[in-house]
């Protein structure tokens, strides 16, 4: 594994989870889910760590979701490694910031269907809701 990428990747995604973690709920129009972060989370809040690779680092990733059971989940994925800031809502994991090539936990969810992923694509009002809360982090990051 590529020491800098992954320190790059990991600093980058503690920064962001840090800042959604502190942040005021206020702060996520129309998305009361944040209310309960991480716990139901995991598609918007890879969506929006997507956006901040890309913009900031040029780390182009793949929206990759499945289903456990009833439960699904969602995470980013870059060449081999798997980055997942919202896998601790499961009980059995708590890394708050989970960047990995071990795909043992992750290959628990079926259906699993990698895609680009690019919020400003989506419905208008999917795409004006993520770029005000995407917005929003990147403000309260620099307080």
């Amino acid at each position: 594994m590529d020491q800098e990428l992954y320190s790059k990747i990991h600093g980058s995604a503690s920064l962001f989870r840090n800042t959604i973690e502190r942040m005021n709920k206020t702060n996520f129009p129309l998305s009361s889910w944040f209310e309960r972060f991480p716990l139901g989370c995991c598609g918007d809040t890879s969506d929006l760590l997507a956006k901040y690779l890309t913009e900031e680092h040029s780390i182009e990733t793949l929206y990759v979701w499945g289903m456990r059971g009833e439960q699904s989940h969602a995470w980013l994925e870059h060449k081999n490694l798997i980055i997942d800031i919202t896998a601790d809502q499961f009980d059995e994991v708590n890394e708050p910031v989970m960047i990995t090539t071990d795909r043992t936990w992750h290959s628990q969810f079926v259906g699993q269907n990698p895609k680009s992923s690019d919020f400003d694509t989506f419905t208008d009002r999917n795409t004006v809701r993520l770029r005000t809360i995407y917005n929003n982090i990147l403000s309260n990051m620099a307080l």
